[in-house]
């Protein structure tokens, strides 16, 4: 859980175990979001790329190229 990832300092896992609970707790990241106004035209990548807080991880994903979770 988010709690047990605080409480053992480990924050670089949390956008992860965000991203992949999406179905289930009905959370997403930033990237997630920006992705879904870039397919759905009402911003650019150029745009989106500017207020990700992971850019390099958004341009692979706008590719259709998706880091692996494990």
């Amino acid at each position: 859980s988010i709690q047990k990832m605080i409480t053992e300092e480990n924050f670089d896992r949390i956008s992860e175990f965000i991203a992949q609970s999406k179905d289930y707790y009905q959370m997403h990241t930033l990237n997630q979001s920006l992705i879904k106004l870039i397919h759905s035209g009402k911003i650019s990548l150029h745009h989106a790329l500017k207020s990700s807080p992971r850019p390099e991880e958004l341009e692979m994903e706008a590719a259709g190229i998706y880091r692996d979770a494990a």
